[in-house]
């Protein structure tokens, strides 16, 4: 998906265009608006933007000064250029600064849709696969990494205190972080490889994915800790001492760009958890665990996902145990739903400890400790409790009693992952409702139920078979054909009551129901 800005001082040519760009079915778009120069350099802060679309004369701040200032923050982002007048001077202008095309309002829409595809068109064939698994290779061969790597894991685990000699450290290993500073935390997991990817592939798809959040958040101190094959967290901190109030938003929009780009490029799905705010050092350690556990429960264990960190839960959140590599490699397959690994590797690291009676004890309950958390939280509660070492009689009853309370966890977890979806959406379909004639962008309802907006957008097509803009459009026809029955209101005045330009109310109906407005309230009275 690609993401468009509209911006002219002229609402009804940026109500207009913006309409246009979201009836076009041959580009996947994502399309927002700004009424003046100003107010597009905000919306860039908060988000990466592949095209702009801007008059060039606008009051305060022109459309070339606005060019200029994107392409220092977003050099690949295509700008074309709209203008009432015909003067080559501003046409030279435009094109030697960078941008993309140049055309006269008065060419009209198709000479602006042949624009942008072709816009989009570059866009696609500059995102090379190459040029990023290049950087990785070079970062393969680094040593450097793996001591930051062990720092920085020393640190998110409470091995190495926070304290005056850690900035000290941090610069002894090039690491572009300051310990004086907070900082955004990111826990990240990758659900899906490529299907033909080798163990050394997946290593370099990690750098590759790394150099693609490094590219998408170019505007911040960036350093990614590896944790295992698949699990590894963000940190990522503002360059300068002070950070820009929207900063925090600006790291969750770009993970969405990351995880679009990572999928389309390389083919590995990623699911993100990211601090709600600005984290200190001191608590680095205990955030980043229930970042982790985030994506260990509801909505994280859906795959592809962008979740916000729970901060309510932070005073309830237990610090799961972990004996040995084999504790670790059941928790993987707990994580991943998948009770026949669970049971081979559970029946496996039994039989070897069933040997010395001392180890033997420590494993089980060890294991039994690591379910029993999930159980809690679940609120299974077998009416038994946890079974005794004791009333197993052999290794492999232990084995089958573990595997058939992972099994109950991972039943529980489903039916809770589909709950809150539902939830999810029952909520979003109240405040549409009730907010018709408000702002039901992507941005604003994604601020409603606190997930990222292209998240939200694929959960709710997933969950409903329609896409979100279409139940919008949808439920506003549907109370405007109430309005033209019951009422005797103006089209104009109906179409402003469900939040639409007139315009594009009166396209919008024809096309849903094959007449006018003003001939369906002929036909029902």
């Amino acid at each position: 998906m690609y993401r468009v800005l509209v911006v002219d001082n002229e609402p009804i040519i940026v109500d207009g265009l913006f309409s246009l760009f979201q009836e076009l079915d041959s580009l996947e778009l994502d399309v927002m608006k700004a009424y003046s120069a100003f107010e597009a350099i905000e919306c860039l802060k908060e988000n990466k933007v592949d095209v702009v679309v801007a008059d060039i004369h606008m009051p305060g701040l022109s459309g070339i000064e606005l060019q200029q200032i994107i392409r220092e923050r977003w050099p690949k982002c295509k700008v074309i250029m709209l203008t009432g007048y015909n003067d080559f001077n501003y046409a030279q202008t435009v094109i030697r600064q960078g941008g993309f095309d140049y055309i006269l309002k008065t060419e009209g829409d198709v000479k602006i849709i042949d624009s942008l595809s072709r816009a989009i068109g570059e866009l696609q064939q500059s995102e090379s696969m190459e040029d990023y698994l290049s950087l990785a290779k070079e970062q393969l061969l680094e040593a450097r990494r793996l001591l930051q790597n062990e720092l920085l894991l020393q640190i998110v685990e409470e091995i190495v205190p926070f304290n005056e000699k850690l900035q000290e450290r941090l610069l002894e290993l090039d690491i572009v972080l300051h310990a004086d500073r907070p900082l955004f935390a990111v826990a990240c997991r990758v659900d899906e490889w490529g299907e033909s990817y080798s163990l050394s592939d997946r290593m370099l798809m990690m750098f590759a994915v790394e150099n693609i959040a490094r590219e998408y958040l170019a505007d911040a101190n960036f350093q990614s800790l590896s944790l295992d094959r698949h699990k590894f967290i963000w940190l990522v901190q503002y360059k300068q001492e002070q950070e820009w109030d929207g900063f925090g938003k600006y790291v969750r929009n770009m993970l969405s760009e990351i995880q679009t780009t990572s999928q389309k490029l390389l083919r590995t799905t990623l699911s993100f958890a990211v601090s709600e705010h600005a984290i200190p050092w001191g608590e680095l350690a205990r955030r980043t665990r229930l970042l982790r556990q985030t994506l260990e429960q509801g909505l994280g264990l859906g795959k592809g996902v962008v979740i916000r960190e729970n901060t309510a839960s932070i005073e309830h959140v237990s610090q799961q145990i972990r004996v040995g590599r084999s504790l670790v490699e059941l928790e993987r397959c707990l994580e991943a739903r998948d009770v026949a690994s669970f049971r081979k590797g559970c029946r496996a690291v039994l039989e070897k400890a069933i040997q010395r009676h001392s180890l033997y004890t420590e494993v089980y309950y060890s294991i039994a400790v690591m379910l029993w958390a999930h159980v809690n939280r679940l609120k299974l509660n077998p009416e038994e409790g946890m079974k005794s070492i004791e009333s197993l009689l052999t290794w492999e009853a232990a084995a089958d009693y573990l595997t058939e309370i992972t099994s109950r966890i991972i039943e529980q977890r489903g039916v809770e992952q589909l709950q809150e979806s539902h939830e999810l959406i029952d909520k979003l379909h109240r405040y549409i409702e009730a907010n018709l004639v408000q702002d039901l962008s992507l941005t604003r309802l994604s601020g409603v139920v606190y997930l990222n907006g292209a998240y939200l957008s694929r959960v709710y097509k997933q969950m409903t078979g329609i896409g979100l803009t279409e139940y919008i459009a949808d439920k506003r026809l549907d109370k405007a054909k109430q309005l033209l029955i019951a009422s005797q209101s103006k089209i104009k005045d109906i179409a402003e009551s469900v939040g639409l330009e007139t315009g594009y109310f009166i396209k919008l109906f024809r096309k849903r129901e094959h007449m006018t407005p003003q001939e369906y309230r002929k036909l029902k009275l």
